[in-house]
């Protein structure tokens, strides 16, 4: 509807939506149902399977070929027909399994409706199908409920909600109902409930105010629904590629059949044939076939290393990655609140260990110390368990049940050595007074023995003007203005670091009195304060380090506040001086020109919805920049699938964002992206080196076959002794440069552009490799022809087949020759080395295969001659004329 419901106040809400607390009538709801439909997400129509195998054949190589092929069977040259058909099938099968599985990202959304749905209809409470949901409905949610759509409060009990799916914010939040005046995100919208966030704590009751596609989740379904899909940097090369050849190719072609009919009488028949064998010569309809092979192979190896990849060209767009943009919680985070500084006796305690184990020491001056044995930390721990409701549980690994924030208390406590159960056994609960966002502070009041005593905790200026004592080196002292200052400081310095910072305090009630909040919560003697934090994940600030030399630069990305983004920021490495932290009100004021003129300088994007992720993601975009994004919450989806390649979390992701990303972590860790990066590069560098064999022995065919033409020589190979070197060369090469490992320097190279030619580098080397080729075959050739036709095209068969075998191993490394690199760290490369040789000797002495290709055993010697003139090519320098 449009309407920014947080500012309007809920009785407005009710006239608007003509409905009342009572709930609406079954009639209002027909009506309503018709005019809004059901409470759900529209379903994203599904690609054809059909179209999509046939769409395979669209690339301007491929119709080529088809279009010889289709020729040949008119010319009744059916085995070469059927051989080209074969190939393009093959190279068609891999291309529709690549994206046989349809984007799944808004049916992911629907999961997160609620099944079910506790409505108020004509003043009775019942239980409903949350599609049924129509805007006006009165819901009634409380702990453990998913919220089945977008609602306004109007009674909250103690709500807390767990939005960290939706906004990124790592804690439950507080739920209100007070009106807000000024504009604000979603993460902010305290007095709204949305649809598919968690109820943590309390009850509330609320309008619904929005259903299906108009929620916030509806809202990202439709930005996913309506974000391209990219075209990866490996697709645009390789299509460049495609083009430049097949003009390369059309040009010869067209050359060579006006030189065979006006100059030389050919038939056009002959003419046809010799130009089907310069195509199929000239193009690469291997190529598709061996990077397919290449990539999936890449996909089983990154899967070992915990990074599952869902749509295959992702695996070499890692390799081009310059940008990393990052959501915090629970990527660069844990996700899980820890206390990491412990103030009491006027000192500073540090304590070790992360998250929710409740392994770790606590220090003093970085001296492991025995904190029961400091009666005042032993009442600070005692009241962090007393004044709690969390618990903390063990299964496969260690979780929270209730506030994070609470079980923070529960996992120092255990830190210390604190035997919880044992407290709990000598402490009867008389009453509690729960948190509230005015008061800010909880407190809970035991009975033991003849004792009444409150325990409480909250924010420092909620608790500290209640104090009139504070325990200082197990004496109590009274509570002035000089200490009250003191301690003021002491949390405004916490809070810088930033901590999010608790104090706690005690009070013996006299037990004549009659219990009330005012008395549980006055006259307070102060213990101390926690400081806790949501703590970088391990590894994660070297992972960046390793980034930062490979020329990647990492952006946060989070709902969190600017303050604590950029503090975690700094301590991981990611900001340096004269970098920028900006936020989600920052981006509204921006054109995107403005945006484009300052993104090069931000490195922290704090309390963004997910319609600034996608404008920051396509801000860096406009620059030039290859951009990976990370997240795990549903609010990550639309940038996941705007991004060059989104990168979901397998353990914390939700289903939204698993299917909206290219890769899957399994281990949740940021620097399984960076091997995952480096594993991309090296594929990326193998890509190349397939190239340099493929396009050498290609053109090096190509100019064989058309300068004999020209000369009205015979074809000295065959269209089908072409087609089983293209098969052999692309097969066998693709699947052992799969296994050849990194580069030593790989890591330390600038990502590349997204404008550089696959030919980068190494146009010199297939230029010199051709040249060499071309002029050996047709001396080869002009020798052997007197001792019959056959016989000379079996050596250039033989020679074609052998040298290439030779130049899969000149291509073991981008910079050095093949003696100068460890020979046998790709025993899968020698394999392919004898098999290729091995399967030319079964072709051309089996006597099957010698009808089919047309060929006549070979003497010794000629075998020699062919080894000889083949290993030269181990001479040439890989990186030679590197620029070129």
């Amino acid at each position: 509807m449009g309407e920014k419901w947080y500012n309007l106040d809920y009785e407005e809400i009710f006239k608007i939506l003509n409905s009342n607390p009572s709930g609406l009538t079954k009639e209002e709801v027909s009506k309503r149902l018709k005019e809004y439909g059901l409470n759900e997400l529209v379903k994203e129509k599904k690609r054809n399977y059909i179209l999509m195998f046939f769409s395979q054949f669209s690339n301007f190589l491929i119709l080529i070929l088809l279009f010889a092929s289709f020729i040949s069977f008119l010319l009744n040259h059916i085995i070469d027909s059927l051989a080209i058909l074969f190939i393009l099938f093959i190279n068609a099968c891999f291309g529709f399994f690549q994206e046989f599985k349809a984007e799944k990202a808004v049916e992911a959304l629907k999961k997160l409706s609620s099944p079910q749905a506790t409505v108020i209809r004509e003043g009775k409470k019942i239980k409903i199908n949350a599609n049924e949901l129509v805007p006006g409905d009165v819901v009634f949610i409380e702990e453990g409920d998913v919220v089945p759509a977008d609602i306004r409060l109007f009674e909250v009990y103690n709500l807390y909600i767990d939005e960290s799916s939706l906004t990124g914010e790592s804690n439950p939040v507080s739920k209100n109902v007070d009106t807000i005046i000024e504009e604000v995100i979603t993460s902010d919208q305290r007095n709204m409930a949305f649809m598919g966030t968690y109820v943590n704590k309390g009850t509330a009751k609320g309008i619904v105010v929005e259903t299906g596609i108009n929620t916030e989740v509806g809202r990202i379904a439709k930005i996913i629904t309506h974000t391209e899909d990219k075209e990866t940097p490996l697709q645009k090369r390789i299509n460049n590629l495609g083009r430049i050849l097949g003009i390369i190719v059309l040009i010869i072609i067209s050359i060579v059949f006006s030189l065979g009919i006006f100059f030389h009488s050919s038939s056009l028949t002959d003419m046809f044939f010799i130009s089907v064998a310069l195509a199929v010569s000239a193009i690469p309809e291997g190529l598709p076939v061996a990077i397919t092979l290449v990539l999936a192979i890449g996909m089983r190896i990154l899967a070992n290393k915990k990074a599952i990849i869902r749509k295959l060209l992702a695996v070499e767009t890692l390799g081009s990655t310059s940008i990393i943009c990052t959501d915090k919680t629970g990527t660069l985070t844990k996700g899980e609140m820890t206390i990491v500084d412990v103030f009491v006796n006027k000192k500073h305690y540090s304590v070790t260990g992360v998250g929710y184990d409740p392994k770790g020491n606590i220090l003093l001056d970085l001296k492991v110390i025995n904190p029961l044995k400091e009666e005042n930390f032993h009442n600070l721990l005692k009241c962090s368990v007393l004044c709690n409701n969390a618990s903390l549980s063990f299964d496969k690994e260690w979780r929270i049940i209730g506030d994070p924030t609470e079980g923070a208390l529960i996992v120092l406590a255990k830190k210390s050595g604190l035997n919880i159960e044992e407290v709990k056994k000598k402490y009867k609960l008389l009453v509690e007074y729960p948190f509230d966002s005015n008061r800010k502070r909880m407190s809970k009041v035991y009975q033991r023995g003849n004792k009444k005593i409150s325990y409480v905790k909250g924010a420092p200026e909620s608790i500290l003007p209640l104090c009139t004592n504070y325990y200082e080196n197990e004496k109590l002292k009274k509570m002035d203005k000089k200490s009250k200052a003191y301690f003021e400081n002491i949390a405004k310095e916490m809070a810088s670091k930033p901590l999010r910072v608790l104090a706690l305090a005690i009070k013996e009630i006299d037990p004549k009195i009659n219990l009330s909040e005012r008395n549980a919560e006055s006259k307070l003697t102060f213990i101390g304060f926690v400081g806790m934090m949501d703590p970088p994940r391990e590894g994660v600030k070297e992972a960046i380090e390793k980034a930062q030399k490979a020329g990647i630069k990492t952006v946060m990305i989070t709902g969190d506040h600017i303050s604590t983004a950029s503090a975690i920021a700094n301590q991981l490495g990611i900001m340096k001086e004269g970098q920028l932290a900006i936020t989600g009100l920052d981006l509204e004021s921006m054109s995107d020109e403005s945006l484009d003129d300052i993104i090069d300088k931000v490195c922290v994007c704090a309390r963004v919805s997910p319609e600034h992720k996608v404008r920051i993601l396509s801000s860096f975009q406009r620059k030039g920049y290859v951009v990976a994004m990370t997240g795990d919450g549903v609010n990550d989806a639309p940038a996941l699938k705007k991004a060059d390649i989104g990168v979901a979390m397998g353990i914390r992701g939700t289903e939204v964002s698993k299917e909206a990303a290219d890769m899957i972590l399994t281990d949740d860790q940021y620097a399984t992206i960076i091997n995952a990066v480096e594993y991309g590069r090296t594929l990326y560098s193998n890509i190349k080196k397939f190239l340099r064999l493929m396009l050498s022995a290609n053109f090096s065919q190509v100019f064989l076959v058309g300068i004999t033409s020209i000369f009205k020589l015979p074809l000295p190979l065959l269209p089908l002794q072409i087609l089983w070197i293209n098969l052999i060369t692309d097969s066998f090469p693709a699947l052992s440069l799969t296994a050849e490992p990194s580069e030593e320097d790989i890591m330390f190279k600038q990502p590349r552009k997204k404008t550089e030619s696959l030919l980068e580098g190494i146009k010199a080397f297939i230029s010199i490799v051709t040249f060499y080729l071309v002029v050996v075959e047709i001396i080869l050739f002009l020798l052997y022809l007197n001792k019959g036709l056959d016989y000379a095209r079996t050596i250039i068969f033989t020679f074609s087949l052998v040298y290439e075998a030779f130049i899969l191993l000149n291509c073991k490394s981008e910079n050095k020759l093949f003696f100068q690199t460890k020979i046998f760290s790709n025993k899968y490369m020698i394999i392919s080395f004898l098999l290729m040789i091995a399967l030319q000797i079964f072709a051309i002495y089996n006597p099957f295969m010698q009808v089919v290709f047309k060929t006549i055993p070979l003497a010794f010697y000629d075998w020699v001659i062919i080894f000889v003139l083949s290993f030269i090519i181990l001479l040439i320098q890989p990186n030679i004329f590197k620029r070129i």
